[in-house]
């Protein structure tokens, strides 16, 4: 089984999506970049196996020791670039994944940690357990992104009481691409608020037109993600 999940890692790697700060109606910078993780087998998101790899300590112990070798070597070559990387709410149960965060410190800096909005057992993880973890990872010197607010457990609720741990939240329009306009702009108006009085940075994701990139900067939206400001790259 050892061979197995490091012969699947071979197939693996890494493209960038950047995340636009918009400084005026002429002017924006790439002043953060996601990192997405990617299988050769169709260059898609390998979920099936991420999802095998993180169900045990010992296959997300291979995946995040592949992964931490990957991110150093980033941080190295780009040391004035911000860097998101994804995790998982139950991966930060496993022991492996204290251990990944730890060998990443000298680059803590340069990173924030987005905990993705994956479904996760309660019983495992509840939300004076999550608030444990969020405090560890600060503590450790890591900026906290929350992804997908307002789906899933990441409700308005669940993220106010934990803003003082949170530097970024993000929120995607792919999940909303039913809703009303209105609707839909209240909810982000909300969210910017939060952002707002707590100075936490608010990102909107999955903007796909110079239209709705507009439409968001009018209303305040300053940080912004998605195909309309660049397709994700190797770096």
């Amino acid at each position: 089984m050892h061979y197995e999940y490091e012969t699947q890692l071979e197939s693996f790697y890494l493209i960038f999506q950047p995340i636009i700060h918009i400084l005026s109606n002429s002017e924006y910078e790439m002043a953060r970049f996601e990192i997405l993780l990617r299988t050769r087998e169709g260059n898609c998101y390998p979920e099936k196996i991420v999802n095998t790899y993180i169900k045990s300590e010992e296959s997300n112990k291979i995946f995040l020791e592949w992964y931490a070798d990957q991110v150093t070597k980033l941080c190295q070559k780009y040391p004035h670039y911000l860097f998101h990387l994804n995790l998982h709410p139950e991966q930060l149960l496993l022991p492996s994944t204290k251990n990944f965060l730890h060998a990443l410190k000298p680059f803590a800096r340069q990173i924030y940690i987005e905990i993705t909005e994956k479904s996760f057992s309660e019983d495992n993880l509840n939300e004076a357990k999550l608030s444990e973890l969020l405090e560890f990872i600060t503590t450790l010197g890591y900026k906290i992104s929350l992804d997908d607010v307002g789906t899933g457990r990441n409700t308005l609720e669940l993220v106010s009481r934990n803003i003082q741990a949170i530097a970024s939240i993000k929120f995607s329009l792919i999940p909303f691409s039913d809703t009303e306009h209105l609707t839909l702009k209240r909810c982000i108006e909300k969210w910017l608020l939060l952002a707002d009085t707590n100075n936490v940075c608010f990102v909107v994701e999955g903007i796909e037109s110079r239209k709705i990139a507009g439409c968001l900067y009018k209303l305040g939206v300053i940080w912004q993600q998605g195909y309309y400001w660049g397709k994700s790259v190797e770096l």
